[in-house]
């Protein structure tokens, strides 16, 4: 049992490498984007670029503790494969 929660500690710490490095800045963001996590809507304060990459599916949100964060795509991909739990939101590009 023990070596099972070494495991999620040790996927868990390149994720958030991953999502703290390539996060999306959006802190002065003024709109708001709406989006399900589970049965419950969330709601994040994004730019409008922010929100159309989101829209266009060139975005994805993520979960990192108690916060979300928006990451490229590419990123995305490799969260999950490591841990999908991590993922909130995220579609290929509709374009």
């Amino acid at each position: 049992m023990k070596l099972d929660i070494e495991n999620k500690t040790a996927v868990a710490e390149p994720v958030r490498q991953l999502i703290e490095d390539n996060r999306i800045p959006d802190d002065n963001g003024d709109t708001v984007f709406n989006f399900a996590d589970g049965r419950t809507i969330k709601r994040i304060h994004v730019t409008n670029d922010t929100r159309r990459e989101l829209v266009n599916g060139r975005y994805a949100i993520v979960r990192l503790d108690e916060k979300y964060e928006v990451v490229p795509n590419g990123v995305a991909e490799k969260i999950k494969s490591q841990d999908a739990s991590c993922i909130v939101l995220y579609h290929s590009e509709i374009n």
